[in-house]
């Protein structure tokens, strides 16, 4: 992964987006020494939405089946038990 700092982004960022989009190449973006930002290809940045929403569903439907193992208290009950 190249390295670029944010100067050098406003400078070359027409080189550096051709190079993300034909070569697949990734840079890290830093502002005083720090990253701060990432340039990916497309590609990559689809993959990992991807697989946050398959994470997303596998926690969904734990979640699911936790709900059906130990059903909610309705809210009415849980005043009650509070206020008692």
């Amino acid at each position: 992964m190249t390295t670029t700092t944010s100067v050098e982004l406003r400078e070359n960022l027409h080189d550096i987006l051709l190079r993300t989009q034909y070569e697949h190449e990734r840079v890290t973006v830093t502002r005083h020494g720090k990253p701060v930002a990432a340039i990916v290809p497309l590609e990559d940045l689809e993959w990992l939405q991807e697989l946050e929403d398959r994470i997303d569903q596998a926690e969904a439907e734990i979640a699911y089946r936790e709900m059906e193992e130990h059903p909610p208290i309705p809210l009415d009950e849980v005043k009650r038990l509070l206020y008692l």
